[in-house]
């Protein structure tokens, strides 16, 4: 889980699992599914809430989290896991903060015990929470397309790739151009296309005839294009590609100058 790049989507269909833990400053907690992360939170404690025993910050930061995401566990079973053992018998107990149990009511959990060990994303959020009430990550999933796999198919048979890819796979001191990044090819921070198939026409054509493009200029379609995409006579090809089209031709008037 703490290699995880991406937050995974919530599935209503499976158990939510919540983790929490604290330290002296903060409370650190992470919903998942099937061991796949769907949020994180970590917060700092005030200076009255520090005072508090282990037991009763370990006790707030199941009440806190579990009131944050409510809307995912209401009406579904879910799992606490907590390091602390006692918290089992959480709602069992007649303590002196019953009235934050309230929160709990009407919510089909079961709390387990994990081992500190065990639980260590939970652990690292309490350890560096976040003091800012005004920079919130909310949870992000990045969705890999199928158009990355056609971009690595434009590979197969381009000699120069094939070079790059045996370039930037060999340690280099300093900065460099090309690099690799799950098997893509980038320049810079841009996306290198090869030369087989049709994928640079197609994102000539996406760019310059698109909603995106609105038929724009040659100067404002490569700006655009070159912030994602690259290749070599990237500019030239553009530049070809914009020239000839039909509707730029019938439509745009002509900018230069009569002679005389």
């Amino acid at each position: 889980m703490v290699q995880t790049l991406v937050l995974a989507l919530p599935d209503f269909t499976q158990h939510f699992v919540l983790e929490t833990d604290v330290s002296d400053i903060g409370i650190g907690a992470v919903l998942s599914q099937a061991s796949k992360p769907l949020a994180y939170h970590s917060q700092a404690l005030g200076p009255r809430k520090q005072g508090l025993s282990t037991y009763e910050k370990e006790y707030l930061a199941v009440i806190l989290v579990v009131t944050k995401w409510r809307h995912y566990l209401e009406g579904r079973q879910f799992v606490i896991f907590t390091d602390h053992e006692s918290l089992k018998h959480l709602l069992g107990l007649k303590i002196h903060t019953k009235k934050m149990l309230v929160k709990l009511l009407g919510l089909d959990f079961e709390i387990q015990y994990r081992q500190g060990k065990f639980n260590k994303v939970a652990d690292a959020l309490s350890r560096h929470p976040q003091f800012s009430n005004h920079s919130k990550c909310q949870a992000i999933t990045v969705v890999l397309s199928s158009w990355l796999a056609e971009i690595e198919a434009t590979y197969e048979g381009d000699q120069v790739v094939q070079d790059l890819l045996m370039e930037a796979a060999v340690p280099m001191v300093g900065p460099t151009i090309f690099s690799i990044h799950m098997g893509l090819l980038y320049h810079k921070a841009s996306l290198f296309v090869g030369s087989t198939g049709v994928m640079r026409q197609q994102l000539m054509q996406l760019f310059h005839e698109s909603p995106i493009g609105g038929h724009s200029s040659l100067q404002a379609n490569y700006q655009r294009l070159k912030r994602h995409f690259w290749w070599p006579g990237i500019k030239s090809d553009l530049k070809k590609f914009v020239h000839e089209c039909d509707i730029c031709q019938r439509c745009k008037v002509e900018n230069v100058s009569y002679p005389g």
